[in-house]
């Protein structure tokens, strides 16, 4: 494989690219792209497994934007903490260790094709197991099917060692046992996330909840075995993507490629929320094609002077958060539409929509800004015919930022968003042009 130049992301602000409904309520272990079919495959440990030591997981299929297509269990297959997906022929491999039952400290790297709604198990004959290559430690596989390589994991738990072999990945369906080269990695980095591998790069996602002892990082190997980029992650600590119930976890790593360009977009996982109802997020590091499809945005960064002349100045970008609101008469409620011509990426935007004890429309959006600049709120037809007008109280950012009051008028009279004068199937549209500083 010739050299490829390497993806930094270390000057690239990222963005929310989706929240993930994902099966389980654990949280998020691991996630991949079938980038030809534009689905995510994600892992979780799964509950309600029993009370044996040997743990099982999830594998859910999502679309792009998040919503949960179906899933298959994997009893006894371990922790689920990183897969490899191989698109063979049309059909979704699954590359991943199996924990021996008897043997916790060991497992075995297997291969078997994603069912929708399949329970396997150690004894599954769909599982194609490699006796050849490394399997003398803990194992955990990763694929670069750009270039057909396959990385994998070993962790001596015995002296808390680790170490990345590269393969081709010809080679290890054929069971031979040629490797290519071995990454040691430092003992520092040893509290794993996730890892990937792509275009001779090894990306190591590192960091414990909260950042509490081990800083959640993402370090970059060359085949070398030398470090070339490291970078901090900030995402989901600053205002505007404030995690919730004060918990933050880093989970799983992937390179996106655009199939059709070849663009690159580094995406992390983020895992927020309470036990029991976590909140699984992917952020993504895009490059400038990538950025300019995947995100609505004003071309020209905001500056904002702190002190004095000689202090550098903050810069911000704004970007557009808009989305369409539906009632239901039957119901009385407002939501977003379901219909396939309306881009679904908005259902992402909003986290519930409610009515509070002042009679306003309360919609709850998934992510703060930092600075309002614009909105607008334009009714349809059937509110215009009723003389019926909506208005917000414009929250010029910060905490309740995420929070959108809608208050509701006929004529000069305030009403409720569920007045009987609000007909069926009325929408409002919802504009909005906000902005969140750049992370350098």
């Amino acid at each position: 494989m010739s050299k490829q130049e390497l993806f930094d992301f270390t000057h690239i602000t990222p963005k929310l690219f989706t929240e993930l409904r994902v099966a389980d309520k654990t949280v998020l272990q691991s996630f991949n792209f079938d980038e030809k079919n534009h689905q995510i495959y994600t892992t979780q440990v799964a509950t309600g497994m029993g009370k044996d030591n040997t743990q099982s997981y999830r594998i859910t299929r999502l679309s792009f934007e998040g919503l949960q297509l179906d899933s298959m269990l994997l009893k006894h297959g371990g922790h689920g903490t990183n897969i490899g997906i191989e698109n063979r022929n049309g059909t979704i491999y699954i590359w991943s260790l199996y924990d021996r039952p008897n043997d916790t400290d060991k497992s075995d790297l297997v291969c078997f094709p994603y069912k929708a709604g399949a329970t396997l198990n150690e004894n599954s004959k769909e599982l194609q197991r490699f006796s050849n290559l490394p399997l003398n430690h803990r194992v955990t596989p990763a694929l670069d099917m750009k270039n057909r390589q396959l990385a994998l994991r070993q962790y001596d738990t015995d002296n808390n060692k680790q170490w990345v072999t590269i393969f081709d990945l010809d080679d290890a369906i054929a069971n031979k046992n040629n490797p290519l080269y071995t990454i040691n990695i430092p003992d520092e980095l040893h509290y794993l996330q996730g890892f990937f591998l792509d275009d001779g790069y090894l990306y190591w996602y590192t960091g414990d909840t909260n950042s509490k002892s081990y800083p959640n990082l993402i370090t970059v190997f060359d085949s070398a075995n030398k470090i070339v980029l490291q970078k901090e992650i900030t995402v989901g600590k600053d205002l505007s993507t404030r995690y919730e119930n004060n918990f933050r976890e880093p989970e799983g790593i992937c390179m996106y490629t655009n199939p059709e360009t070849g663009a690159k977009s580094l995406m992390v996982g983020i895992t927020s929320g309470k036990e029991g109802n976590r909140i699984s997020r992917i952020y993504a590091y895009h490059s400038y094609e990538n950025f300019m499809n995947h995100v609505p945005m004003l071309r020209s960064p905001l500056l904002k002077t702190v002190g004095h002349q000689d202090t550098p100045p903050e810069r911000f970008q704004p970007f557009i958060q808009t989305f369409i609101l539906e009632y239901n008469a039957q119901n009385k409620k407002w939501m977003v539409p379901t219909s396939g011509y309306l881009p679904s990426y908005t259902s992402n935007l909003v986290r519930n929509i409610t009515i509070n004890a002042d009679g306003n429309l309360q919609v709850t959006l998934n992510e703060r800004y930092i600075s309002l600049l614009h909105q607008s709120i334009e009714g349809d037809f059937r509110l215009k015919q009723k003389d019926i007008r909506m208005g917000s109280w414009y929250f010029a950012g910060g905490e309740k930022s995420n929070v959108l009051e809608i208050g509701f008028i006929k004529g000069s009279t305030k009403i409720r968003p569920d007045d009987v004068a609000i007909s069926n199937a009325s929408r409002m549209s919802i504009f909005m042009i906000v902005a969140d500083k750049i992370e350098v």
